[in-house]
């Protein structure tokens, strides 16, 4: 192995965000409406008025 590998760069709130809204645009709507907005940001690490703005856009809001 060499002594210059390259490390991994670490995840952005913008590449956690992008997990959500795919979450949300992809998972069966029975695994969407399981999720509250605050158990949304905690799981994928996104605050609180991010998780609920996505869930609004994605108009499935519980």
């Amino acid at each position: 192995m060499s002594k210059y590998t390259k490390l991994p760069k670490p995840r952005t709130a913008a590449d956690r965000e992008r997990d959500m809204v795919t979450f949300l645009f992809c998972a069966r709507p029975e695994k969407v409406a399981e999720h509250t907005p605050q158990t949304l940001a905690d799981a994928f690490g996104v605050k609180l008025h991010v998780a609920e703005t996505a869930m609004q856009k994605m108009g499935r809001m519980l």
